[in-house]
């Protein structure tokens, strides 16, 4: 089937199958089954992250955490805490010069603890409630926390949830430049903190999150939206508690409404995703547990640390809270994510991954596959894959360099995977294109060349110029003596006729083939073929002259065969001629048919040179360009000069030669055959009668041979004969 593609359509192959394969490609990313393309993205760009040097420091950062741990409840009792400790605490944070809390603990139900609501389920005990109050002189415990939120710039937690119900003031505005909060993540409800603390009017942050594909968390939705309300993170909330900063500004990409870039709290302008979302940088998050110990806090171990800091407040402690796994860590508790957002705030150091940078990764993934592909077409052989292999390297390199220079977080794994598929496709193609053309070529030419000139022809199909190419060649033309009438004699029996001829043919072909000729033609009863063509021979002219014996050998052989086995009576001749010179050999003929064949007047003279030998009567003749350029003379059999003539059709004398196998053959009247056309140049005549009569006297001389010697010294002639022989 690949053998019957027409030439004009692999081009357009080259191209459409790639297309389609890339296609499929783009699919199967869009559709991302079981999120195998998500999950190997985020291994990639926590790849840019993991070697990345950490420009950022810590250690000044204003942001801290101070963790409720194992060793805070072995102090203060089993969990959770009286809202008066929570109050307490916060007041003594205040205290050591804390610019902001945030409580990262969700209280939304009464305090089970508050003395008002304990003795409330003692109704029939008669007790004064003000001998519970606490050192503020407060006997509801939600009411004391109430207060401290009231009269400080605390922020408390808030979760999104998807059942309906629940809402408090966001108490932080926003302002939208060129967007909206469509793109944000949406929930149905709240869990919001009691009606008591509510009243507080106390700010609030949620801490929802949104693990990926693969449970790690590397983003943190800046603001959600529950309703019509939009609320800030936790982090993000403290940040605008800190700078006084009432209005929360968010900008958008031009020309997409519905895009998010920026969130700009105070000073703060932080790169975000198109839905709002934050990418964490790993090295801020915590592998161990950095932050202040609750109880050394209250100690006053950390003073000078807590003065002027943005304090998170939450529980670290096993089994307390939420853990995450991080890029940087496995189950980091939540808390910390808050400090580490905030500390890369403070650092201004970000990771952007937004449209600009996912439309920049389909453009790259489309000119990758477009330069693939015509790479695959224009460069041949290690060319392609080691330009293949710089142009992946450059394209995976340029994204680590964008990444360095500008935090953009690039994927080239897509890019990558659609570089891959367009050349490799467009490669396959080409070698499924180049074995097609070969199986043309051996298919073409399995008849006509050896089988080693078959795979060499093949193995390098330019050696075969289309359209014809100038070479110099030795050309062969055999001919079966008296085939015609012995044709007659099958008239009734024309099949066996074909099979006798098939007979001849194949052995003669073979011992061209074997001498790496090209069978050109077979004409009836006779066989056309040449040297040197498509494919170097070198010493073209002797090795034609070899296998043109090596004929004559196999002739008597098969002859012996038929004879034995009765199908013939005498047995079959054959003429040869050899000739050699410059023609036009390639493929001749039609678009619809054509044949590698040659032209030329060295092919002419070749043809009747055939012819002559059966007027000299010698089995091969050979023409003086041919004799002329033999390297050594053929193996195996004599040379002699037949004659100079002009064959008919021709205006230019040559020198012809018979050769004459030594095997089935008698030579020994050569040598004096020799002297005698020598004798006759020089028109020496008395001697040529000498030499003639010895001649004359061999039964072995050929006897067309001895009547042109005759001819030529009854008549005087000396000179070059006009020849009428085809």
């Amino acid at each position: 089937m690949m053998k019957m593609i027409p030439k004009t359509i692999w081009p357009w192959l080259n191209v459409l199958i790639p297309l389609a394969l890339c296609t499929l490609l783009l699919v199967l990313r869009l559709a991302d089954p079981g999120a195998v393309f998500e999950k190997l993205r985020l291994s990639i760009l926590d790849g840019y992250q993991s070697i990345e040097v950490e420009t950022g420091t810590t250690e000044n950062s204003p942001a801290r955490l101070v963790q409720i741990d194992d060793e805070a409840l072995e102090a203060f009792g089993q969990w959770p805490w009286s809202r008066d400790k929570l109050g307490e605490i916060l007041i003594t944070l205040y205290e050591k010069g804390a610019a902001v809390v945030g409580i990262d603990l969700l209280l939304v139900e009464p305090d089970r603890l508050s003395p008002t609501r304990f003795l409330s389920n003692f109704p029939d005990v008669s007790v004064e409630p003000e001998q519970f109050a606490n050192a503020f002189g407060y006997i509801d415990n939600d009411q004391f926390l109430s207060d401290v939120f009231a009269q400080t710039p605390s922020v408390l937690a808030v979760a999104a949830s998807h059942k309906e119900g629940g809402d408090v003031e966001a108490s932080t505005g926003f302002a939208w430049i060129g967007t909206t909060s469509e793109a944000l993540l949406t929930y149905n409800g709240l869990l919001a903190p009691t009606d008591t603390l509510k009243q507080s009017g106390v700010t609030v942050g949620h801490i929802a999150v949104r693990p990926d594909a693969d449970g790690m968390l590397r983003r943190i939705p800046l603001m959600i939206k529950v309703g019509e309300s939009i609320y800030p993170s936790l982090f993000l909330s403290m940040l605008a508690n800190q700078q006084d900063a009432s209005t929360i500004l968010v900008k958008g990409v031009a020309g997409d409404d519905a895009a998010i870039e920026t969130v700009k709290v105070g000073a703060y302008e932080i790169p975000v995703d198109d839905q709002g979302e934050m990418q964490v940088v790993p090295h801020y998050i915590p592998k161990s547990l950095p932050g202040l110990p609750l109880t050394s806090v209250l100690d006053g171990l950390h003073d000078a640390e807590i003065e002027g800091s943005v304090i998170v407040l939450g529980p670290t402690a096993t089994g307390l809270m939420d853990f995450h796994d991080t890029p940087a860590g496995l189950n980091v508790p939540g808390p910390a994510l808050h400090v580490a957002a905030l500390k890369q705030i403070f650092a201004e150091e970000y990771v952007i991954r937004n449209s600009v940078v996912e439309g920049a990764e389909w453009l790259g993934a489309l000119l990758l596959s477009i330069i693939c592909v015509v790479v695959a077409l224009k460069c041949g052989g290690i060319v392609s894959p080691a330009v293949f292999i710089v142009l992946m390297f450059s394209f995976i390199g340029s994204g680590f360099w964008w990444f360095s220079k500008s935090g953009y977080l690039f994927d080239w794994s897509l890019g990558a995977m659609f570089g891959l598929t367009a050349f490799v496709s467009s490669t396959a193609v080409s070698l499924l294109r180049t074995e097609s053309e070969r199986g043309q070529i051996r298919k073409a030419f399995s008849t006509y060349l050896s089988p080693d000139l078959v795979a060499e022809l093949s193995k390098d199909p330019d050696k075969l110029k289309l359209g014809g190419e100038r070479r110099d060649i030795t050309v062969l033309f055999a001919d079966i003596r008296g085939f015609t009438t012995m044709s007659e004699g099958y008239k009734d029996k024309p099949e066996e006729l074909t099979v006798l001829l098939n007979d001849l043919l194949t052995p003669l072909t073979h011992e061209i083939m074997d001498q790496k000729g090209t069978i050109d033609k077979y004409m009836g009863d006779a066989i056309m073929a040449f040297w040197n063509a498509p494919v170097d021979v070198p010493n073209h002219p002797r090795i034609g002259c070899e296998a043109a014996i090596k004929m004559m050998i196999a002739l008597e052989v098969l002859n012996r065969e038929l004879i034995g086995s009765g199908r013939i009576s005498e047995p079959l001749k054959i003429g040869i001629g050899l000739n050699t010179g410059e023609v036009t050999v390639g493929n001749l003929g039609s678009e619809q048919r054509f044949d590698y064949s040659c032209l030329g007047d060295a092919i002419n003279l070749g043809s009747r040179l055939e012819g002559l030998s059966k007027a000299y009567g010698v089995p091969i003749v050979i023409g003086e360009s041919t004799y002329n350029v033999l390297d050594e003379p053929p193996s195996d059999a004599e040379v002699v000069l037949l004659d100079h003539v002009i064959v008919k059709g021709k205006s230019i004398p040559v020198a012809i030669y018979g050769i004459i196998p030594h095997e089935n053959y008698n030579t020994d009247w050569c040598a004096d055959h020799n002297t005698l056309m020598g004798l006759i140049e020089r028109e020496v005549w008395d001697e040529v009668e000498t030499v003639l009569g010895r001649l004359r006297d061999l039964d072995s001389y050929p006897a067309e041979l001895l009547d042109q010697v005759i001819y030529r010294f009854e008549n005087k002639v000396s000179a070059v004969r006009e020849m009428t022989t085809k």
